[in-house]
């Protein structure tokens, strides 16, 4: 009796975690590695070229999944390029500075997304945040038809969902902070000194959800993001291009026949200690 009560538990334990692996991705700018595992799931490492300059050593990420009738991407800025501190409590800008106005001034990242023939269906640049009456917190992303969002190939209708970690801090989490972002144990720290803060997301995040009939039939071929502009980032400068630095690869994160297998193992050792 006990080792089925035992079993039951690994069985709930391996459906709630494989319910959670293939969930879709929510793009809301809080990236997490585990929403783009999957069949489909894939990323790319990312340096940065300012233009006419060879490759820099920082490595951002763009990430993508097909599920369903959507697909998603997730594009990661380094640290070492721009991040979501500002103020009195900035982190590695020495003294360049940066503002909260910095990053509403005119900060967008475009994305195109290509069909299976590698016919381009959609470009645009998605707003990072600007200030808005229609957020809680007055300032948020825009998406593709706001701020400094705009379409340049294809409907805005096909862009079903977006977001970016600065609007998530603002409006999900709820730090309304436009002055000073946390403040952290040093200027080149990013180890946050209030636990009630602790959940910032310095990384500059863009995620969007794309409406996949936008493609037809070949289906869908791909996405980059050809440019993204800050203003400024730790350079100095305002727009940097992006360059792949490796392979496209799948995502490290065991599937999920690869953990049941592994709770049944475990299980199975466990009856088998039972019984011996």
């Amino acid at each position: 009796m006990k080792l089925n009560k035992i079993l039951a538990l690994v069985v709930v334990m391996m459906v709630v975690l494989c319910s959670n692996v293939f969930a879709d991705p929510v793009a809301d700018g809080q990236f997490t590695a585990a929403e783009y595992t999957g069949g489909t799931g894939r990323y790319v490492n990312l340096s940065f070229n300012q233009s006419g300059s060879p490759a820099l050593a920082y490595q951002g990420q763009l990430w993508y999944l097909e599920s369903g009738a959507s697909i998603y991407a997730a594009f990661i800025q380094p640290l070492q390029l721009i991040d979501n501190s500002y103020g009195n409590t900035s982190v590695g800008w020495g003294s360049k500075g940066h503002t909260f106005g910095n990053l509403t001034g005119s900060d967008k990242a475009q994305f195109s997304f290509t069909d299976g023939l590698g016919t381009e269906k959609l470009n645009f640049y998605l707003d990072y945040v600007t200030q808005s009456g229609t957020f809680p917190s007055n300032y948020g992303s825009l998406g593709v038809s706001g701020g400094d969002g705009k379409m340049i190939t294809g409907a805005a209708s096909y862009v079903q969902d977006w977001g970016t970690s600065i609007d998530y801090n603002l409006n999900v989490l709820h730090h309304v902070l436009t002055t000073n972002s946390p403040a952290t144990t040093s200027s080149s720290s990013y180890t946050v000194t209030n636990p009630a803060l602790a959940d910032w997301i310095f990384n500059v995040v863009y995620e969007v959800q794309i409406d996949k009939s936008v493609f037809g039939a070949s289906g869908f071929g791909g996405v980059t993001v050809p440019i993204v502009h800050d203003s400024p980032n730790k350079l100095g400068t305002n727009a940097v291009y992006t360059v792949p630095d490796g392979p496209i690869q799948p995502p490290t994160v065991p599937e999920p026949g690869t953990l049941i297998l592994l709770g049944l193992g475990l299980f199975g050792l466990a009856g088998l200690r039972k019984i011996t």
